[in-house]
């Protein structure tokens, strides 16, 4: 995963670099393989990249672009699970998926579909383009909000990060707590768009929005309620095709150049995805690196509890390394 930031003063004045500065201080914390900003006036975009996929070694942080006339800027956190497709769409018969960056798909989907292109991406992702030609930015998050997009908006400044910290940081951004945010986590209620500050908002997940100095537009891409029906014969054909969906989602979140690993308690969700996981890793010559987030047993409890046998049986019986941590901790 990414971080990414900016800031777009919709008054036209110049992104001051003490701003760039404190908004890259309170990302401070991260440890990027690759990190940078691009100014354009009124504009400051940053990036801060991890090298967690092959492709995310092909792109700088962030991106600038031109095609003719055309002037783009792009930050991404974007992991995307149908490249082949994407490739074949937008560069028919000229392109090698493997040599192609998520910056260049993502752009070439924008010019392509304009603020349609979202729906048109699968797998993780919030990226933020400045399109210089239209003086806009903008900006989506994925189908059902893995990744993270945070803001800030008034009538002259537009305050985006990956990290809520990051927003707070800008001088103009108050620090004043949103109380309903608090009784709703108190009582458990989720609030997809706001925040425990009051000016600082999240962007919905399968959501877009566009910011240019005269006006904000948001809008949803996707809802699961509109997918089309599936219609089969049987039950038997029915859990064969959940099967194969699964298989193809859990496959593609395994393209990394660094160790997997995943979450194993012994239950039906983890083991499921677990399971495919390692068989996906041990066709290639890998293992699933598998946790679970308990000690290992102590004296006088009994190993043969479910707690710890059931994960352990599923690893033992494919081919993953399997870890028990022990997530407490003593206050005092």
């Amino acid at each position: 995963m990414s971080a990414i930031f900016g800031v777009f003063n919709r008054d036209g004045t110049a992104v001051s670099p003490a701003v760039t500065e404190l908004l890259e201080g309170a990302l401070a914390y991260w440890s990027p393989d690759s990190r940078g900003t691009v100014d354009h006036g009124p504009l400051t975009i940053g990036q801060n990249t991890l090298f967690n996929t092959p492709e995310s070694r092909l792109d700088p942080a962030p991106r600038e672009a031109a095609f003719g006339d055309e002037r783009y800027v792009l930050a991404l956190d974007v992991r995307l699970d149908n490249r082949v497709e994407l490739v074949a769409e937008l560069y028919p018969g000229r392109r090698n998926p493997r040599t192609v960056s998520d910056s260049d798909i993502v752009l070439a989907a924008y010019r392509r579909w304009g603020e349609d292109c979202p729906a048109h991406l699968l797998g993780d992702f919030a990226f933020a383009i400045w399109d210089a030609g239209r003086r806009q930015v903008f900006c989506a998050r994925d189908h059902v909000g893995v990744k993270q997009l945070y803001f800030h908006l008034d009538d002259s400044t537009f305050v985006f990060a990956s990290d809520v910290r990051a927003v707070v940081a800008h001088p103009a951004v108050p620090d004043e707590i949103q109380d309903r945010m608090v009784f709703s986590y108190i009582y458990e209620i989720c609030q997809p768009d706001i925040t425990f500050f009051r000016t600082v908002f999240q962007l919905p997940a399968a959501s877009s929005m566009t910011v240019s100095a005269q006006c904000e537009r948001r809008r949803t891409y996707w809802r699961p309620e509109d997918s089309p029906p599936v219609q089969l014969a049987s039950a038997d054909e029915y859990a064969d095709a959940l099967l194969a969906v699964l298989s193809e989602a859990v496959a593609t979140r395994c393209r990394s150049d660094n160790a997997l690993g995943a979450h194993l308690s012994g239950g039906l969700d983890s083991t499921l995805v677990s399971v495919l996981a390692a068989r996906e890793l041990e066709s290639r010559g890998r293992r699933l690196h598998a946790f679970n987030w308990l000690g290992p047993p102590a004296e006088g409890d009994d190993a043969r509890h479910f707690e710890w046998s059931h994960g352990s049986r599923i690893a033992g019986s494919e081919a993953m390394d399997y870890h028990l941590v022990d997530t407490s901790a003593t206050l005092f």
